[in-house]
């Protein structure tokens, strides 16, 4: 007999629970990265359903990247404030 754990896990690989789940979700490849010590972190993000792909110096740009594809606001949480992301430009 399977746990109510193992049969959600179960139901969600066969597709079943995403079919029944109201809640949209999108999908996006993140990879930061810099190319010496000193140098400025960068960031690729690709939207996984069009295969979309930008790079990214900021915040703002990242975000507006995830609006694009998700046609709406990102909301929750704010970021940080730039300071707290030293070397992300």
């Amino acid at each position: 007999m399977l746990s109510c754990h193992q049969e959600h896990m179960a139901a969600l690989f066969k597709g079943d629970l995403m079919a029944q789940d109201p809640v949209r979700r999108e999908s996006f490849i993140l990879r930061v990265w810099r190319e010496g010590k000193n140098q400025a972190w960068k960031s690729w993000i690709q939207h996984a359903d069009s295969g979309a792909s930008t790079i990214v110096y900021n915040l703002a740009d990242l975000w507006a990247f995830i609006e694009q594809h998700t046609n709406e606001p990102v909301s929750g949480d704010q970021p940080a404030p730039p300071e707290k992301f030293s070397g992300l430009k």
